[in-house]
């Protein structure tokens, strides 16, 4: 075989061309698909944060409520705990057993530790006629009788969106509310 059909044949077999770099094209293609990606992924990611917020909210809510019902139903007071500072929210009940009553963590499988996640923090809280607090402990108290203590939650997400739980004293129920709610504003409402 003459050696410029052994050429021929090599290249026919090679494809086109044999180099092994990056054509313009192909680069082009590759960044395309990478915004593509970044462009599909960057508002999930917002919307993770807002759904944690949520979810954080909605979960101080349900304790409320679960809360008011079981003091009343176990005939003891029962308190909805704030570690700003933790970003912790947990339940103590009182323990009529020690010879002087104190509030100790509760059992309750319900009433378990909740640590709100990376991208959440309790803002402040205000409960009854107390001071705002923003860093430290708080607490709202659950009461037998059947009320509970008044009390804003304040919760923040990384994007500085903001949730406010509302607990209510007469009825111990619980509302969310979207972006940050005053006293003020909840008392011109009703």
């Amino acid at each position: 075989m003459p050696t410029s059909t052994r050429r021929i044949c090599r290249a026919a077999r090679l494809g086109p061309s044999s180099n092994t770099g990056v054509t313009l094209i192909e680069l082009a293609v590759v960044l395309f698909i990478l915004g593509l990606v970044a462009f599909i992924t960057v508002p999930r990611l917002r919307d993770r944060s807002e759904a944690e917020l949520s979810a954080s909210a909605d979960r101080i809510q349900t304790l409320a409520h679960y809360l008011f019902e079981e003091a009343a139903l176990r005939g003891l007071a029962l308190r909805l705990n704030f570690d700003l500072d933790r970003r912790e929210v947990f339940v103590t009940s009182l323990d009529t057993s020690a010879e002087e009553p104190t509030f100790v963590i509760d059992g309750d499988p319900l009433a378990a530790r909740y640590v709100l996640p990376d991208s959440i923090s309790i803002a402040d809280v205000t409960v009854a006629s107390a001071d705002k607090v923003t860093s430290g402990e708080s607490l709202a108290q659950f009461y037998p009788e059947g009320y509970a203590d008044a009390t804003i939650v304040h919760l923040k997400n990384e994007r500085g969106e903001f949730k406010t739980v509302v607990i209510e004293p007469l009825s111990g129920r619980a509302k969310v509310y979207d972006g940050y709610v005053e006293a003020q504003k909840r008392a011109e409402e009703h």
